[in-house]
């Protein structure tokens, strides 16, 4: 009986703070919740409050800033320098709380009242002392009332992270029902006993994520944006109009005007006050674009002049699509209060759902479709086996299927950047694998992999990989930030894929032989390299123009060219029953692009099926970019690929002759 005694004293400590809290009758107990997983990245971020600005001061009804006892920050870059601690208060449920009873509360006013989603959240981080019990209540603008849950058996002394499900909160005598969906609300309420004290940080209301969501909760966050509810230039400032969204679509959002300094159709959003910006900031948004053209995205300072840019250049057209780019802040101490979308003068755009964030660094990415399941990683080693710097796709499957790539390294592999210039020669060859490279999620089907630069090589990376039904679409976005090519006038970018022990290590493409001056017609070119770095490479059938490269250049599969040539910028190799097709746009501008291969890159068994692209006729802080997609499916026949690259391209093939081939290759 001693030992039940000892265990029943806590919980009966535990229920009388919660009948203080709830106001002393037994049904209220029914208001018992608990703390819950915060989930992936929110649908969307209805309001947030860190106590770091007093941008929102006049919101917090309860509760004094507190600069002493902290938790550690969330950022990676930003300080933690406030949070708000509980003071006196009554209840503010005037209609079934006990107005003589006293509280200390932390109580903030999310203006202009955000509607509700169908799974309503709140997060937040607390320090307690003196109970171990918290109520949590909301108000509802919509309905007139409170509705609350109670939290027990928390620690106290040291600072907590929780979320809860708001869905769960009650009327004290259960009448009304759940929040809904729409529902408007209001005051964010945290009670406790008066003798006891309360420390709140990193408020934050959403809408849980979807299913199909990936990405990590944020870090933090900088901003959020939507324009269901309050008016333009007072709850949202900027430039713009707020409009109804189109049925079947409901709510409201931020439609383009003129710039008035240019004339071009843009959207200026302002932040209502500077926020501190993290070394990485990434916004995600939704948009609509009616016309040509990229959306080019600034986040800005209006006081200090300081902006940062980024673009969106593979939009949706003439549909609501999600987008997301991201700004790096290298400057200490920087902040904003403003962002710019803005698109061609004869376009349109809408914006709609405005998150600015700090994202959790994230390495690896997975995107399933019902045809391809993939993994996209940055060069940092993960898993059991996955080495570091080898970045791109480390997985491809179909179904339950085999990966086609080798799993300790990966297929479309930023492997080298190169000039042919003697300088280089003492530098490491895989620079792209060493340099940081950082991930991240454009859209649900669209990653990301960006460098800024290598140790030796001045140029920006950007690569994108998008899954199209069975298809990967692949482009690549180089700006040179200095002339470190100048010698020869070109940069060379070389890519790899590491196949998983197929039985058959050729490729096949459409070409000619180079040397075979009396057969020039097409033919089915089926071939493997000897050794690596021997007949390595294949070039584009009538190109003049071989890269200098000086002696000793140290990358086999560039410098071993072949006999052959290609006619159409595709190839394909066969990994049993599977198919997997590398398709080219054809480069412009300066550019050339070549096939390359390779028996044993991967390893013994493992052929590296490989591409390098030359950019002739580049500009120090110009973009240049090329596109592919590569396609993965079970293997039909030869004809099938033609026909993916016609469609594709838009450009039709003349097949090849049938019978023999004068320029197929002695395959060992």
């Amino acid at each position: 009986m001693k030992k039940s005694r000892v265990q029943l004293a806590p919980w009966l400590a535990g229920l009388l703070t919660v009948l203080a809290l709830t106001r002393g009758t037994g049904a209220e107990l029914r208001n018992l919740s608990r703390v819950i997983d915060r989930g992936p990245l929110p649908t969307r971020v209805h309001v947030f409050e860190d106590y770091e600005t007093d941008i929102e001061k006049h919101w917090w009804l309860r509760g004094s800033p507190e600069t002493n006892n902290l938790a550690p920050s969330l950022s990676d870059s930003v300080p933690n320098r406030r949070a708000c601690r509980a003071t006196a208060t009554k209840d503010f449920d005037d209609k079934m709380g006990d107005p003589k009873k006293n509280y200390k509360a932390v109580v903030f006013n999310p203006v202009p009242g955000p509607p509700m989603g169908a799974n309503t959240r709140l997060s937040f981080r607390y320090w307690l002392q003196g109970t171990d019990t918290l109520r949590v209540q909301i108000y509802s603008l919509s309905k007139g009332y409170h509705r609350f849950l109670i939290l027990t058996n928390l620690p106290q002394g040291s600072w907590q992270s929780a979320a809860v499900d708001m869905t769960q909160a009650r009327r004290p005598d259960k009448s009304g029902g759940p929040l809904a969906e729409d529902e408007r609300i209001d005051d964010l309420q945290f009670y406790i006993a008066p003798d006891a004290e309360l420390l709140i940080d990193d408020i934050m209301l959403y809408d849980a994520a979807a299913d199909i969501e990936t990405q990590p909760f944020p870090n933090r966050i900088l901003f959020t944006g939507w324009f269901d509810t309050g008016k333009q230039g007072a709850e949202w400032p900027g430039d713009f109009e707020i409009v109804p969204h189109e049925p079947p679509l409901t709510g409201k959002a931020a439609k383009w005007v003129a710039n008035p300094k240019t004339n071009d159709v843009w959207i200026r959003v302002g932040l209502r006050g500077e926020r501190p910006l993290s070394g990485v900031n990434r916004l995600r948004f939704r948009y609509r674009v009616v016309g040509t053209g990229d959306i080019r995205i600034t986040l800005a300072n209006s006081r200090t002049g300081q902006a940062w840019r980024n673009t969106l250049s593979d939009a949706a057209r003439g549909r609501w699509a999600e987008g997301a780019v991201d700004f790096e802040v290298n400057e200490r101490d920087a902040s904003a209060d403003e962002l710019h979308f803005a698109v061609a003068r004869d376009a349109e755009l809408f914006v709609d759902d405005v998150l600015l964030f700090e994202p959790v660094a994230e390495h690896t990415a997975r995107i399933d479709s019902e045809r391809l399941h993939i993994l996209i990683a940055d060069n940092a080693a993960f898993g059991t086996n996955h080495r570091a710097g080898y970045n791109g796709v480390a997985e491809l499957k179909r179904g339950e299927g085999p990966n086609l790539f080798v799993p300790q390294v990966a297929g479309l592999n930023f492997e080298h950047i190169f000039s042919g210039d003697v300088e280089s020669f003492g530098w490491n060859i895989f620079e792209p694998r060493r340099a940081p490279m950082r991930l991240t999620r454009r859209s649900p089907t669209s990653i990301e992999l960006r460098q800024e630069s290598t140790e030796h090589w001045p140029l920006r990376s950007r690569v994108t990989y998008e899954v199209v039904g069975d298809a990967i679409d692949f482009t690549y976005s180089g700006t040179p930030l200095a002339d470190a090519w100048k010698k020869h006038g070109y940069i060379g970018i070389f890519f790899a894929s590491y196949i998983q022990q197929p039985k058959d290590m050729s490729l096949e493409f459409i070409g000619r032989s180079r040397t075979a001056s009396d057969d020039a017609s097409a033919h089915w070119i089926k071939h493997l390299p000897p050794r690596h770095g021997e007949a390595a490479n294949h070039r584009p059938a009538g190109s003049a123009w071989d890269p200098p490269l000086d002696d000793g250049f140290k990358i086999p599969l560039v410098n071993g060219v072949s006999d052959f040539e290609y006619l159409y910028p595709f190839y394909f190799g066969r990994s049993g029953e599977y198919l997997f097709v590398m398709m080219f746009e054809r480069p412009r501008d300066g550019g050339e692009l070549r096939f390359a291969q390779s028996p044993s890159g991967g390893g013994n068994g493992n052929p590296a099926w490989d591409f390098v692209y030359f950019r002739r006729g580049y500009a120090v802080n110009r973009e240049f970019s090329f596109r592919a997609r590569a396609v993965f499916r079970r293997f039909k026949d030869a004809e099938e690929v033609v026909q993916l690259y016609e469609q594709w391209s838009g450009e039709k093939v003349a097949r090849p002759d049938k019978g023999g081939s004068k320029a197929e290759s002695s395959t060992k």
